[in-house]
């Protein structure tokens, strides 16, 4: 929901049918600045050659809205080229790989360089270096946004054209889209990591962890969010590598099962590199901005600001200061309490103040749960829903995480996640990467999940058909009797242990409430059903009733 301050500034806003696609944790106006010039005419053209340009789109922090009829033309058209000429998809996606090529070879060249000593004109060709291959990638994420929208139609397009009933359709989506042999960034680190672990003692660690960091220190790093990994990080994340479980499973055959032509088979491989293209982009992304952070210190210093000060310029304000000098310091301290970035029929501007200050919800979120399977499979466990980065931390084993979506530097925590939920993302999401590459099951594109589900509440979330069940209020009240914790903790083992040997399984679920010296126990209804069930057949076992008389 837009804040009704915001459409006051700007009117036309309302003239747009705005759908909310995602968030992006990643916060400066640099940033929002690269989307909304990377998503015009001449960047889309140079990629897709087709001529289209965006003209609206929202960043009221942290979410990104896209006028959902203009992103349709677009959609028709790249969809209408895949199905005319066989050679158009792979056409893109060869491009869009030599741009993601091009960002990393100037970022490990941008990353050698000393700028304390380089002329305002040189730091000016670097700035522009950057920026211009940073634009080249753009493209990519308007083309994948709106829940992935063109991915789905290709899909499925190439799935009941391949005799697929659609009924099933949902279950073979995952499954046809599997990663290419080729390994992301961080998956080059975890692997890196596990022959650190082996080779790891007290006289080498600080020179063998000092490499890794000089190899892999940037790999947290994201938009203009430049940060490199400490010894304890990496310690600590030695530490999780060797505790986390191998769930890894073999790719389903589904090619050799399906009668795919070659020119839907074409289809298939380019979604499946664009699988590992997305991972690729968005951690290159993070290298340039580790890379080029001496670059913006130099730059800072120069306008006499800080590091964040310069992120929170536009391009074209970044390019004043170099014409002219000048740098507008009061808008800057503004941006850095609340902004919103809009592209509203092609005029573009940052909108600072009170105007985003005030507190919005959107209103009447349903309860319902459902979303697309990224990958199948049943799982109970409790929510840990995650807002902010930091909350990446609070995932435990077993946990179900609930978050807008998943970024390629949160799949080390992620991993340990027994069940996942998007309100984001589709088939080619991080989200649905992570998930096949795990085994885990996950929905995604669930939209308000974030907002339904609380921390802690125990749920089941059935990835098979896309839903979310409750199961927090289910819980039996079984006692309310005066009992020190001592005791309380005695006769939870005791059902516990007792029942597991008498009936050969024992209680999973029990919770013990203290209020006003008076402790309750409750039971899960699903432990209290299946003793129950169990009791009931052990009963007509005479040797086990003679056994337990007693």
């Amino acid at each position: 929901m837009i804040p009704k301050n915001l459409i006051k500034k700007t009117p036309s806003i309302e003239n747009h049918n705005w759908k909310k696609v995602g968030e992006r944790r990643s916060n400066s106006v640099l940033n929002r600045d690269l989307y909304a010039k990377g998503f015009g005419q001449k960047y889309i053209r140079e990629m897709t050659g087709i001529d289209f340009g965006c003209k609206n789109l929202l960043f009221v922090n942290p979410e990104l809205y896209l006028d959902v009829d203009e992103f349709a033309v677009f959609r028709d058209k790249f969809l209408e080229n895949v199905r005319n000429d066989p050679e158009y998809y792979p056409l893109v996606v060869s491009r869009f790989r030599a741009y993601c090529d091009a960002l990393k070879d100037l970022a490990y060249e941008i990353k050698e360089k000393d700028f304390s000593k380089a002329e305002n004109a040189d730091l000016k060709k670097q700035f522009e270096r950057i920026m211009s291959a940073l634009l080249d990638i753009m493209p990519f994420s308007y083309i994948n946004h709106n829940q992935e929208e063109i991915p789905n139609i290709l899909l499925e397009e190439v799935l009941i054209k391949a005799g697929v009933d659609k009924s099933r359709i949902s279950e073979y989506k995952p499954k046809l889209i599997v990663p290419t042999d080729e390994l992301t960034f961080s998956q080059q680190e975890a692997g890196a990591l596990k022959e650190l672990a082996e080779k790891l003692n007290k006289d080498n660690q600080k020179e063998l962890i000092r490499q890794h960091i000089e190899e892999y220190g940037w790999i947290k790093s994201s938009y203009f969010n430049a940060r490199q990994a400490t010894e304890q990080e990496i310690l600590e994340r030695i530490k999780n590598i060797n505790q986390a479980q191998e769930k890894h499973k073999e790719n389903d055959p589904v090619l050799k099962e399906l009668n795919i032509d070659e020119n839907q088979l074409k289809v298939v491989n380019c979604l499946k590199e664009l699988l590992f293209l997305k991972t690729y982009r968005k951690e290159l992304i993070g290298l340039i901005s580790f890379a080029s952070k001496g670059l913006f210190d130099e730059i800072a210093k120069r306008m006499d600001v800080s590091y964040e000060h310069v992120i929170n310029h536009t391009v074209d304000e970044i390019r004043e200061f170099f014409a002219s000098g000048k740098v507008n310091k009061d808008e800057i301290h503004k941006r850095l309490e609340s902004f919103a970035h809009v592209l509203v029929d092609g005029h573009s501007k940052v909108i600072t103040g009170s105007v985003l200050l005030e507190k919005y919800a959107e209103k009447g979120i349903s309860q319902d749960i459902t979303g697309q399977t990224a990958n199948s499979g049943k799982v109970k466990g409790n929510v840990v829903v995650i807002e902010k980065q930091q909350d990446l931390k609070n995932i435990k084993q077993g946990s179900i995480v609930v978050i807008d979506s998943i970024g390629p530097t949160d799949f080390q925590h992620v991993s340990k996640a027994a069940g996942i939920i998007t309100n984001h993302g589709g088939v080619l999401s991080h989200a649905a990467l992570l998930a096949r590459e795990l085994n885990i099951p996950c929905i995604i594109g669930a939209e308000n999940a974030t907002q339904a589900l609380e921390q802690g509440e125990y749920i089941e979330l059935d990835a098979d058909n896309g839903t979310v069940n409750k199961l927090e209020d289910k819980y039996r009240k079984m006692f309310t009797i005066t009992m020190g914790l001592c005791l309380a903790d005695l006769y939870m083992r005791t059902h516990v242990f007792n029942t597991r040997e008498v009936l050969g399984k024992g209680h999973r679920n029990i919770c013990f409430m203290i209020r006003d010296g008076k402790l309750s126990g409750y039971f899960s209804e699903e432990d209290i059903e299946e003793m129950g069930r169990l009791g009931v057949e052990k009963l007509k076992d005479n040797e086990f009733v003679q056994k337990n008389k007693s």
